[in-house]
């Protein structure tokens, strides 16, 4: 009897717990000079936003990876709440956005527990040329890959 209740125990010990995983949205420049970004988000929605102006930035390795030992400290010169501009140096990353257990296929795909894109659009502006992205545009941009659905500035 005793060992039927640790098998029981055990079996409900590993049906109760369960594994997280988080996918970054993450702008990877890798153009040999610095460049500027400026994203806006929505807050008028509720729920739980993929986006937020609260970003981090990284240095890149070798492979175009973003290496999470190295974090680099980027200043928002916008003043405005639910906007952020950074310089973002070459060789960095910027992330801009989360999600939490649940898989990104596309932009209007319908996310689990009141998760929203709440993206309303991104301008990068390197050298002379402006790259603005609305949500329409987003996923031809950013592309996944391991968990990073990101967009590279060569």
């Amino acid at each position: 009897m005793k060992r039927i209740r640790i098998i029981i125990l055990l079996l409900l010990t590993s049906c109760l717990s369960s594994c997280s995983w988080n996918e970054y949205f993450a702008l990877f420049n890798v153009s040999g000079a610095s460049i500027q970004v400026r994203y806006e988000i929505d807050s008028t929605y509720t729920g739980f936003p993929l986006f937020n102006t609260s970003y981090s930035a990284y240095s890149t390795d070798q492979n175009n990876e973003i290496d999470w030992n190295k974090p680099l400290q980027l200043v928002d010169t916008d003043t405005l709440k639910n906007t952020v501009t950074v310089i973002l140096p070459e060789n960095a990353s910027l992330i801009i956005g989360e999600l939490s257990n649940d898989h990104y296929s596309r932009y209007d795909q319908p996310f689990i527990n009141g998760r929203m894109f709440n993206l309303k659009t991104i301008e990068i502006l390197h050298g002379t040329q402006t790259t603005s992205i609305s949500p329409k545009q987003f996923d031809t941009y950013f592309k996944k890959k391991d968990g990073i659905i990101g967009y590279v500035i060569r």
